[in-house]
C-alpha cells in the first residue's frame, strides 16, 4: 500500500503520457462526473470511501490504460506472470489481480494518514526536516521511510525508462539514416605499376 502510494504520487506528476499514474480513479472510473459502477467492478475497485461493487476484473480494464503503464514497482518475480489471460515479464508484472485495483490501496485512509508526515524531497534525493516526522512514533517513521525509498525507486525507474526511450529513438534515427544514405559506387580501376 505504501509502495503504491509512493508510485502513484510520483508518477502522477509526470509529463509523458505513459509516465503518469496508470490507475487514476477519476479519469478511468467516472462518467460525466459520476462513479461508473461497471467500470469500477471491471477494475475490482476496493476503495473503502466509495460504495462497494462486486469485483469482476477484466484484463482490458486493469491493463489497457488511457495513460501509464501497469507497472507500479512490484518486486520482480523469477518467472513471467500470467493474469487474466495476459503474460507479463518478470520485471514488469502488475499487481496481483486478486488485490483489486492498485488505486484502491494507494487511496486508503492509512495511506492518506501518512501524508502529514512526509518529508519534502530535494533535487539530489535528500529530505527536508519535518517536525511531524521527527515527533512521530517509530512505526510511522518506518512507513514514511519506506515511502521515500519507493519514491526514489520510482524516480530511478522513470529516469531509466526515459533513457531507454532516448536510446531507442537514437538507434531508430541511425538505422533510418543508414537506410537512406546513398550507396557509394566505386569506379575502382586496376592500377598498373
Amino acid at each position: 500500500m505504501i509502495r503504491l502510494l509512493a508510485w502513484r504520487e510520483t508518477l502522477g506528476h509526470g509529463d509523458e503520457p505513459d509516465m503518469v499514474e496508470p490507475y487514476d480513479c477519476e479519469r478511468d472510473c467516472m462518467t460525466r462526473g459520476a462513479w461508473d459502477d461497471a467500470r469500477r467492478a471491471a477494475r475490482a475497485c476496493a476503495r473503502v470511501d466509495l460504495p462497494h461493487v462486486p469485483p469482476r476484473p477484466t484484463a482490458a480494464a486493469l491493463y489497457d490504460h488511457a495513460a501509464g503503464s501497469t507497472y507500479m514497482g512490484r518486486p520482480a518475480t523469477r518467472l513471467p506472470v500470467v493474469q487474466l489471460g495476459r503474460q507479463f515479464p518478470p520485471g514488469a508484472a502488475p499487481e496481483p489481480v486478486e488485490d483489486g485495483c492498485p488505486s484502491s490501496w494507494s487511496r486508503s485512509p492509512f495511506a492518506f494518514s501518512l501524508i502529514g508526515y512526509l518529508r519534502a524531497r530535494v533535487g539530489d534525493g535528500g529530505r527536508l526536516a519535518r517536525r511531524a516526522f521527527d515527533d512521530a512514533d517509530e512505526h510511522v517513521q518506518d512507513a514514511v521511510e519506506l515511502y521515500e525509498r519507493e519514491q526514489e525507486r520510482c524516480i530511478a525507474h522513470v529516469a531509466d525508462e526515459r533513457e531507454r526511450r532516448r536510446r531507442l529513438k537514437r538507434e531508430l534515427a541511425d538505422a533510418q539514416r543508414a537506410a537512406n544514405a546513398p550507396v557509394a559506387r566505386g569506379t575502382a580501376r586496376a592500377r598498373r605499376g
